[in-house]
């Protein structure tokens, strides 16, 4: 009978690695296809860039030429058009034409068209060499270490593929409603109308923290939701496709992670291994969705920086300034069990500790223990009444 169940196991065992490596490789293919196309969408973008580059220095050219005949020869202003037609990428050679019939060309004294595309070409290249630089060290760092257990090497994306916004660009317009409701009570309502016609975006927050994460420290009231997860499954990703597609071009996408790696930045907290493990899988979490979006072809996606940690931080630290309750804008939220509640109230309690004085310091640490002595009492006092009641409910049984 060992000798069967170690057989099973071991059939187990060999199933479990098969599935394992399948999924591995949908994954790692799945990434491959979305970097792919990150990055033709990247040359499709730097294609459109030099075509209105160019045309813009065609105008330019034309608008030139024509104030350059008006001066000196009216007469051939209808026949601009043909004369750009035949000098098509000679335009210095019609400008210094141009100079030796009447003194004077048509081009800026200095060439603007060869100097900025040899500057545009020179940064382009750098940045392209740059890129390929960053890809190459990224891979070699992905073959080196070993695989996260779950959706650890799932998520590896390395380096931002869009643009960062902070909290405080970004929340004050999400939360537009409610501040003109708190400055409603206290401005007068002509005040509220014209801070109204002030707001110049509208951002579209896209929370992609898993949803048991979501479900301890709560979630934006606005915000929608966006798995990872989700964009394996081909059927749940045009779903997901389905549901965001009237926000194309008409709000900006912004991607919300938990923002493990600013927890240094907001509270000067110092990550741990597994910490930062933990960090560099939320970031590539994050990037994989605002690479879905790009891919998609949404033209407005960027990242929150410093995702909810950032996002609560500011509630906290200045929202609170602005009439703003934290627990009226995330569903869900508790201070006495969040994580990043905790971590305000000591941030908090620290900032206050550095700015007092000894006697102060002494003061609220011997308020502190007696806090506790008296929590530590009253909970004494309670199982005593607790057995006390148990030892008379006990004699009256016996008595009976």
């Amino acid at each position: 009978s060992s000798v069967l169940s170690d057989l099973r196991g071991a059939e187990d065992d060999a199933v479990q690695v098969a599935l394992n490596c399948q999924l591995r490789k949908a994954e790692e293919q799945k990434q491959a296809q979305l970097e792919e196309e990150a990055q033709k969408h990247r040359e499709a973008l730097e294609a459109e860039r030099k075509r209105k580059d160019e045309e813009a220095q065609e105008a330019f050219i034309r608008a030139r030429l024509l104030l350059h005949y008006k001066k000196h020869n009216p007469d051939k202003v209808g026949n601009v058009d043909k004369i750009l037609e035949v000098y098509r990428g000679r335009t210095e050679v019609l400008d210094q034409k141009l100079k030796d019939k009447y003194g004077e060309g048509f081009l800026p004294k200095i060439a603007v068209k060869k100097q900025t595309n040899m500057l545009l070409s020179a940064v382009n290249r750098g940045v392209q060499d740059k890129r390929q630089q960053i890809v190459k060290s990224h891979r070699a760092r992905i073959a080196a270490k070993n695989r996260l257990d779950k959706y650890g090497g799932a998520f590896n994306l390395g380096d931002r593929v869009a643009v960062h916004v902070s909290a405080d660009e970004v929340l004050p317009l999400l939360c537009a409603e409610h501040l003109t409701l708190a400055k409603a009570k206290q401005k007068p309502r002509h005040d509220y109308h014209s801070s109204q016609s002030d707001v110049p975006l509208q951002f579209c927050l896209v929370d992609s923290r898993p949803d048991e994460v979501t479900k301890e420290e709560g979630k934006f009231q606005t915000a929608a939701m966006l798995s990872p997860e989700a964009l394996m499954d081909p059927d749940r990703t045009q779903k997901e496709v389905e549901k965001f597609e009237s926000l194309r071009g008409a709000a900006h996408i912004c991607i919300m992670g938990e923002g493990f790696s600013s927890l240094n930045k907001l509270y000067n907290h110092q990550l741990a291994p597994k910490e930062k493990v933990l960090a560099d899988e939320d970031d590539s979490r994050t990037n994989l969705c605002a690479l879905f979006f790009i891919k998609k072809g949404f033209p407005f996606v960027s990242i929150l920086d410093g995702g909810f940690a950032a996002a609560h931080a500011w509630l906290v630290r200045d929202g609170a300034n602005k009439g703003l309750q934290t627990s009226s804008l995330i569903v869900g939220y508790e201070e006495d069990t969040s994580l990043y509640a905790q971590l305000e109230i000591a941030y908090r309690q620290k900032q206050e500790l550095a700015n007092a004085t000894t006697g102060e310091k002494t003061t609220r640490a011997l308020q502190k223990l007696m806090e506790n002595s008296m929590t530590r009492l009253t909970v004494t006092e309670n199982r005593i009444e607790s057995f006390y009641a148990e030892v008379v409910q006990r004699e009256g049984r016996q008595k009976v």
